[in-house]
């Protein structure tokens, strides 16, 4: 809950409006990895309109899609680098090279 409170309002501070909160529904086993990756990709649908991956089992992707850090902050005018670069990290194809804990993003806001 504390991740969901400062991440909220590190995105109120760049006048970005995303409401988001994880999904009971969804089974990350209370894993903080899956609970990322599943949040990143959230967030990338919510600010693109699309998905980030066209096919996710288990929470692998099993196509790489494969796009650039500032791809987001590229295409939205009003994506910062470091929140494109935040949500690349949440939803690398790699497993091994994304977000392992919320305080690793809390780190990169600051």
């Amino acid at each position: 809950i504390g991740f969901i409170l400062q991440f909220r309002v590190y995105l109120r501070r760049l006048d970005i409006d995303i409401d988001f909160a994880f999904n009971a529904k969804v089974d990350t086993r209370k894993d903080e990895k899956l609970e990322l990756f599943h949040l990143g990709c959230k967030l990338y649908i919510k600010i693109t309109n699309e998905s980030r991956y066209s096919s996710i089992a288990d929470f692998t992707p099993m196509i790489d899609n494969k796009i650039s850090q500032y791809a987001m902050s590229e295409e939205y005018s009003e994506v910062p680098e470091i929140l494109s670069t935040i949500i690349y990290k949440m939803t690398l194809f790699d497993a091994q090279k994304r977000y392992q804990v919320f305080s690793e993003i809390l780190e990169d806001i600051k």
